[in-house]
């Protein structure tokens, strides 16, 4: 059975390059090709009344989105299209060769056909109408990858990507849009890019810097969704030449706004396209939270202002809760969604360069740790909003962390007693890493500790594969033999060590269950073939 890998939401064809040549390879690019822009209209107030309404809301939103996302993704797919960038309610995408204006054209008639086939969406909390609008354009644009080993984006520059921003505000929901002359441009023919399934694992190791955490963040991303307190930052970067663009000034700004990030624990989820720039989405309490998300991105949001660089600014913050996770279809992007991502995208989007402004709930949220000053409204797709901005910091109150000791010491009684699990229960931001790093540290003395994480796609028991390919030594690229014969003397060498505490003999009659059903072992499937689907399950977990 092998193990799905989940890979950062990067293009298939750089993910292609990059497994090709066994790195990352940072730069700008100059490339040519047709784009199809599509933007969804609805998701918003379904996410909003879906996700407060629970658990059982959270996962209908998700399935919800995944299924309209996944059938975009699959129009993309059979018209050849690649899937260049997905947010909360807008997909990129772009096609090459002699027919790619064709291909993209009868792509986006397709999409809008199916959206007005399936104009409402029936849930637990009554029907929501959806709709689509799409926007073709391309020519030469270009691709650039900032950053480093540790973090890493990938996004589009130029005034043909920019063209798509501006056009999107034109058109109304069930257009489309196409650029003129487009059809007489000329593109060249380009190989379909795909990725092997051998090369996955592979690949997620040279990627992990793309993910929102980077490649030593604590990874916590799943396919499912959840309610979340978050503070989105859209943060608006233009003043660079977007035909000429300077990487090396780029890189540099790029690096320092990802160290002061991750000096207030914050993150950068997405980079956008924009009418004039590009748009970073910024977050704080996603995907990862901590103790004082809040006051970390006031601090944040204000030295932001003091950010120098030789490129405009512009930026604004909305705290509360939101839906968070990945969507998508067999390509998936991490993302919040919500009113309130939205209203600090849409104040942003109506400010002026210099100016670093937050929601009227934002401002409620932060008046204990900031004084602010009223900003002239703004109307936004014809709603008015007001806007405010972080001024002095107000004296800091003194307040009584808990430190969990108790719960500290009644951990460790349990791990020093009989096998047990133990589980650890939190509302974001309540300390679990911490509290779950502090024991590892007490633990370390007399136990050895193993971390693994587990994506909600794979079946709860692959969490014990991951702990035998640690234990084990067994690499994804050793040979089926190879797996068979290190998994094997790794549970010999448990049963010698373990003596009279581990009945060997019936771990050894259950060996094929785990090399079978753990590892897609051929030789111990067979020997666990005739078993029932129930049967093979009971024996693997008393193994």
């Amino acid at each position: 059975m092998p193990e799905e890998v989940l890979l950062p939401q990067i293009p298939l064809h750089v993910l292609s390059r990059i497994a090709l040549e066994g790195r990352v390879t940072y730069g700008i690019t100059r490339t040519k090709s047709v784009l199809l822009y599509t933007d969804i209209s609805g998701f918003t107030p379904l996410t909003d009344a879906l996700t407060a309404s629970g658990k059982d809301g959270i996962e209908e939103i998700t399935k919800i989105l995944n299924d309209h996302f996944g059938r975009l993704s699959r129009i993309l797919a059979d018209y050849k299209g690649v899937l260049l960038k997905m947010g909360g309610d807008s997909l990129l995408a772009k096609f090459g060769g002699t027919d790619a204006v064709q291909r993209a054209h009868d792509a986006a008639w397709q999409m809008l056909d199916w959206f007005k086939e399936n104009p409402k969406v029936k849930t637990r909390q009554g029907e929501f109408g959806l709709t689509i609008k799409a926007i073709l354009g391309g020519g030469q644009y270009r691709e650039a990858i900032l950053g480093n080993e540790e973090k890493s984006d990938w996004f589009l520059i130029g005034e043909r990507i920019e063209e798509l921003a501006i056009a999107e505000k034109s058109i109304e929901p069930g257009e489309i849009i196409v650029k003129k002359g487009l059809k007489e441009e000329d593109f060249p023919a380009e190989q379909y890019p795909t990725i092997k399934d051998s090369d996955r694992e592979t690949l997620a190791q040279l990627t992990r810097s793309f993910l929102p955490v980077g490649r030593s963040g604590r990874l916590a991303l799943s396919s499912g969704g959840e309610y979340r307190v978050v503070a989105p930052i859209f943060l608006n970067v233009h003043g660079y030449d977007p035909q000429t663009p300077d990487f090396d000034a780029l890189n540099e700004s790029y690096l320092r706004l990802t160290e002061l990030l991750h000096l207030h624990h914050g993150v950068i989820n997405k980079v956008d396209i924009a009418p004039q720039g590009n748009t970073f989405l910024l977050l704080f309490g996603a995907p990862v939270s901590h103790e004082a998300d809040r006051a970390n991105a006031g601090r944040f949001f204000c030295e932001l202002k003091q950010f120098q660089s030789p490129f405009k600014f512009k930026a604004g913050l909305s705290y509360g809760a939101a839906f968070a996770g990945f969507i998508g279809g067999s390509e998936k992007e991490y993302t919040v969604i919500g009113q309130r991502v939205n209203a600090a995208a849409k104040i942003m989007s109506a400010s002026e360069p210099g100016e670093f402004v937050i929601t009227a709930e934002a401002r409620e949220k932060f008046d204990d740790l900031y004084e602010t000053r009223t900003l002239d409204k703004v109307v936004v797709s014809a709603i008015s909003y007001d806007r405010f901005e972080l001024d002095k910091a107000k004296k800091a109150v003194a307040v009584d962390w808990t430190t969990h000791d108790a719960e500290l010491g009644q951990a460790v009684g349990f791990a020093e007693g009989e096998s047990r699990i133990i589980g650890i229960a939190g509302d974001h931001g309540m300390g679990k890493s911490r509290f779950l790093h502090r024991l590892a540290a007490r633990l370390a003395v007399s136990h050895e500790i193993l971390e693994v994480s587990l994506d909600e796609r794979g079946a709860p028991y692959q969490v014990f594969r991951r702990i035998l390919v640690s234990q084990a030594g067994i690499k994804e690229d050793d040979s089926t033999d190879l797996k068979y014969k290190k998994l094997i003397d790794h549970l010999r060498d448990v049963v010698s060590k373990a003596g009279e505490n581990l009945e060997g003999d019936e771990l050894a009659r259950r060996f094929p269950f785990i090399a079978g059903m753990l590892f897609g072992l051929a030789k111990a499937q067979k020997q666990i073939a005739a078993y029932s689907p129930e049967l093979r399950l009971e024996n693997l977990m008393d193994a």
